[in-house]
């Protein structure tokens, strides 16, 4: 969704609160919690986590204003101006996972082409061609000089050599630089599509935009709870990991006594009798 697209959805949604009679609850509902998250100590908060305490801060934030909008759209008597609403909502939203996916494809594109030219060997036509410099300038210089023009070309090749050499590390670490930055790119899109479609719910359903009523079982939606549930999945899936791990590593070490006994009894005549 583009900047104008957006606004032009966002100005009718406005005008469609202000039609409502419930421009003010909702403007309060995107203001924000009366009480932000922070505050006060959160005795949940996960010391090993860095991003932790953001996290929460914006899911505390959403399910605040999520909590609000419904109340303020619910509350509409006209159900059919109540669907108007959660229609135009539902179309804001629906803009924002777009983006979200369409930023993924940009950056894992940008990634690509990164990658392409890490490996297009354009580092090393660079240092052949700074080497061959130095070469022609070293036999032009010998020429026209006592050098001579052999030891002038040996000369600028070793000179050559170094330039070369220092071309290339500084070539081979912005390659290297602009790949991982592309990749932490990618990494950061997904998190944020993550965030956009798994952790924090949607304000409607679309079964609320074609009925007007509430659904009972989506109001309960809340982005603190998805991310505990998260954070939980992601330790039992590295605790698994970890004792999978530890598991193979005593499988080997089982493998690897066998087999030292197995070959002490094969090659000892006294041990197989």
């Amino acid at each position: 969704m583009n900047r104008s697209d957006h606004e032009t959805l966002q100005e009718r949604l406005l005008q469609l609160e202000e039609q409502a009679g419930i421009k003010e609850r909702a403007e309060k509902a995107r203001e924000g919690a009366f009480i932000p998250y922070g505050v006060f100590d959160d005795p949940e908060l996960d010391p090993d986590d860095p991003t932790a305490d953001n996290d929460n801060y914006w899911d505390h934030e959403w399910d605040n204003e999520r909590r609000k909008t419904r109340a303020a759209y619910f509350s509409v008597a006209d159900i059919a101006l109540r669907r108007e609403l959660i229609a135009a909502r539902r179309r804001i939203d629906a803009g924002f996972r777009k983006s979200a996916y369409a930023s993924i494809q940009e950056a894992e594109k940008e990634l690509t082409a990164v990658e392409r030219e890490s490996k297009s060997g354009r580092a090393w036509r660079a240092v052949a061609m700074i080497a061959a410099t130095w070469v022609i300038l070293g036999a032009v210089a010998g020429r026209f000089t006592r050098l001579g023009l052999e030891f002038g070309a040996i000369l600028g090749l070793a000179i050559g050599y170094f330039a070369a050499q220092s071309t290339q590390e500084r070539e081979r670490a912005r390659l290297e630089g602009s790949v991982n930055a592309a990749r932490d790119t990618v990494k950061d899109a997904k998190k944020e599509f993550s965030v956009t479609n798994q952790i924090q719910p949607e304000f409607f359903s679309v079964e609320e935009e074609l009925s007007g009523e509430k659904d009972r079982e989506f109001d309960l939606g809340c982005a603190v709870a998805n991310r505990a549930d998260f954070r939980r999945s992601q330790k039992q899936s590295a605790r698994s990991l970890s004792l999978d791990t530890n598991t193979a590593h005593s499988a080997s070490r089982i493998q690897a006594s066998f087999s030292i006994r197995t070959a002490m009894f094969t090659s000892d005549p006294f041990l197989r009798g």
